[in-house]
């Protein structure tokens, strides 16, 4: 019996690769919306802090708060227009991690075939072999009658 060997093997050993990779910059992209997400939530409530929970007794801070307030609404403008790139980024590495998927699965599936495929011809080999050794002891057998 002779060892199974894929011959495609080296080019699912680089899908596994490329997926593992895939799967990093896919974690790394999801990290990096959830931080921007944090982000502008923790500029919303400084907004919301600022907005709801002062009482100016002066001219001076009620134009300070105000400005702080328009420095925080461009903060968050930012914040939301970069976490829209991040989301698109994450979208664009979530189609390449399914594509690299898709690719070792379907390689996979062609090893688990010419396994299969291998198993049978060991076993016809086998059967073969078998068949040979009961027609020789049949002829022997015959030959000892005569």
């Amino acid at each position: 019996m002779k060892k199974f060997q894929f011959s495609l093997q080296k080019v699912l050993d680089v899908a596994c690769a490329k997926e593992r990779l895939a799967l990093e910059d896919f974690a790394k992209a999801q990290d990096l919306v959830a931080n921007q997400k944090a982000l502008i939530k923790g500029f919303k409530a400084d907004y919301d802090k600022t907005r709801f929970d002062f009482f100016p007794i002066d001219l001076l801070l009620e134009k300070n708060r105000q400005s702080y307030l328009q420095v925080l609404q461009v903060q968050i403008k930012k914040a939301t227009k970069k976490l829209n790139e991040l989301q698109s980024d994450l979208h664009s590495k979530r189609v390449i991690l399914v594509e690299t998927m898709k690719n070792r699965k379907l390689l996979e599936k062609l090893k688990e075939k010419a396994l299969d495929r291998h198993k049978k011809a060991e076993e016809h080999e086998e059967q073969l072999f078998l068949d040979e050794i009961g027609v020789i002891g049949f002829a022997r057998k015959e030959g000892e009658e005569k």
